[in-house]
């Protein structure tokens, strides 16, 4: 894992299957939050050839947390349209 943290915003490591779900989940937030970047999921192959089932698969499921909502930010229309005219009235 200490190879690939210069390159990634986050590296997870996950050490049984039951933790995959949230593992994966923890990596998309932070892939997704802020500036949208690399992340790395660490899947062991022991931890990829167990399975789980059942009760333990709905579980691990229902803890991977909501994707957090982008909040969309949006100028009022006059200072859109006020950009606008500045940027036709630019020269080269």
């Amino acid at each position: 894992m200490a190879a690939v943290q210069p390159y990634v915003k986050k590296a997870v490591a996950v050490s049984s299957v039951a933790d995959i779900p949230a593992g994966v989940a923890q990596a998309f937030h932070a892939a997704l939050e802020g500036s949208p970047g690399p992340t790395y999921v660490d899947l062991p192959a022991d931890v990829l050839l167990n399975a789980i089932g059942g009760e333990e698969a709905a579980a691990a499921v229902a803890s991977i947390p909501e994707r957090p909502q982008k909040q969309l930010v949006s100028a009022p229309d006059a200072d859109v349209k006020a950009a606008a005219d500045i940027i036709r009235s630019a020269s080269k």
